[in-house]
């Protein structure tokens, strides 16, 4: 089994907390091109008002909306833009590591509309019809069974929610993967090559299509 789905190495080696995945994040934070920022721009693309109606027709009181968030990590996308989050959202940020889920809420806990969860997104433990909105970034390729987790979010979410699911595309780090077979042509660089072969934005809309 590719490392990239195997769910022991992941929970208890590679996201036992957010070492690692600090590390890739300042590599990209350091040499990226665009000064925006990739959670800045993320938001950016969330279509979700502040607050959603109760019914379909007019005249109910408008309700909070719920939005749930899929391997957090550490709240690095909610983090980035604290002061654009309305505080009508009730937001759940999960992830299958404690450890991660741990250092969101060290870092979010403090505000009142959050709340934390342990979440494996093959069993998504909310009733049906729940969220208007579901978030999973770069997730998808650590999941052995993705019909069963994009099933899950369809479940999950209200029959208006969206679904937002962010990954890489073949040419993602390019640039590394040929320094390092300049130093090393038999560097195994495998981890980026098969979550382009599991879901990327090449592929992803084969298996997106699930949701609909």
């Amino acid at each position: 089994m590719t490392k990239i789905i195997d769910q022991d190495y992941l929970l208890n080696e590679q996201y036992r907390d957010a070492t690692n995945l600090d590390a890739r994040v300042q590599l990209h934070r350091r040499f990226s091109t665009n000064p925006y920022g990739w959670n800045r721009w993320y938001f950016d693309q969330l279509n979700l008002p502040p607050e959603a109606m109760s019914r379909a027709s007019h005249g109910w009181p408008a309700r909070h909306r719920r939005i749930l968030e899929l391997g957090c990590g550490p709240g690095h996308l909610w983090r980035d833009n604290l002061d654009r989050i309305p505080a009508t959202w009730e937001v759940t940020l999960s992830d299958f590591s404690t450890g991660m889920a741990q250092q969101a809420q060290a870092k979010l806990g403090h505000l009142q509309n959050f709340r934390f969860e342990i979440v494996d997104a093959q069993s998504i433990p909310f009733e049906a019809g729940y969220f208007d909105a579901v978030i999973a970034n770069y997730l998808l390729h650590h999941v052995p069974d993705r019909s069963l987790a994009l099933s899950e979010m369809r479940r999950v979410l209200k029959t208006t929610g969206s679904a937002y699911l962010a990954t890489s595309g073949n040419a993602h780090l390019r640039e590394l993967h040929d320094l390092m077979q300049r130093f090393d042509p038999q560097t195994d660089f495998g981890w980026g090559k098969h979550s382009h072969e599991i879901f990327s934005l090449d592929n992803g809309g084969i298996h997106y299509r699930t949701l609909l």
